[in-house]
C-alpha cells in the first residue's frame, strides 16, 4: 500500500471517531444532532435546522532526507535574537536588508527600507568580511538612486491613486445592484 494513501486513510479514520463523539458529547447535553444522509461527517439537529458539518483537509507527503531542511544553525538562531533585540544594530540592519531581499529581492528591499539603511548596511556587509554581497547591494543601491526621478514620480503617483481610493470607498456605491436594476431596466 501506498504511504500518503495509507496515512490519509488512517489519519480519516481518527478524524472521523472523534468528530462522532464530540456529537455524542454535544447530544449528551441536551442537542439532537443525527447523521446526515449526504456525509459521513455531517450531522442535523430535526428540531432546529443546525447542520454540523467537519471537514479536515489533510495533505500527506513523503520526500527523501536530503529534501528536508536543514537542522537548526545556532548561528543563524543566535544573529536574530540579536536582531530582534534592538540592542545590536549591525544584526539588526543586516537582518532587515538579508530578509527584504530573500522575500523579494531588491524591489522589496528599497520599498520597505531607506536607501541611506542599505548604504549602512553595506559597511557593515564589509567589516563582517562579505564583500561580494557588499559589492552587489551597494550597486542596488547606486541603481536606485540614479532612479530618484522615477521614484519620487512613483510615490506621487502612489498617494494620488490613495487620496482617489479613498474617494472612491466613501461612495459606498453598490455595483451589483446597479448593474442588476440596469439589466432589469433594459
Amino acid at each position: 500500500m501506498e504511504l500518503e494513501a495509507f496515512l490519509l486513510s488512517r489519519i480519516r479514520e481518527a478524524v472521523e471517531v472523534a468528530a462522532a463523539e464530540c456529537i455524542r458529547e454535544i447530544n449528551q447535553k441536551g442537542a439532537g444532532f443525527v447523521q446526515s444522509e449526504s456525509g459521513q461527517l455531517q450531522w442535523v439537529s430535526e428540531a432546529s435546522g443546525e447542520v454540523v458539518e467537519v471537514t479536515c483537509p489533510i495533505g500527506v507527503g513523503v520526500s527523501s532526507i536530503s529534501e528536508l531542511p536543514p537542522a537548526p544553525d545556532p548561528a543563524t538562531d543566535l544573529f536574530i535574537s540579536r536582531a530582534q533585540s534592538g540592542t545590536d544594530r549591525v544584526a539588526e540592519v543586516l537582518n532587515l536588508v538579508e530578509g527584504n531581499i530573500a522575500n523579494g529581492g531588491f524591489s522589496q528591499l528599497f520599498v520597505n527600507q531607506d536607501v541611506s539603511e542599505v548604504r549602512e548596511a553595506v559597511g557593515y556587509l564589509k567589516t563582517i568580511g562579505a564583500q561580494s554581497a557588499a559589492r552587489i547591494v551597494s550597486e542596488a543601491a547606486d541603481v536606485f538612486d540614479g532612479a530618484a526621478e522615477v521614484v519620487a514620480a512613483y510615490q506621487r503617483l502612489q498617494e494620488a491613486l490613495g487620496r482617489l481610493d479613498i474617494r472612491y470607498n466613501r461612495l459606498r456605491v453598490n455595483i451589483p445592484e446597479l448593474y442588476m436594476r440596469h439589466v432589469v431596466n433594459t
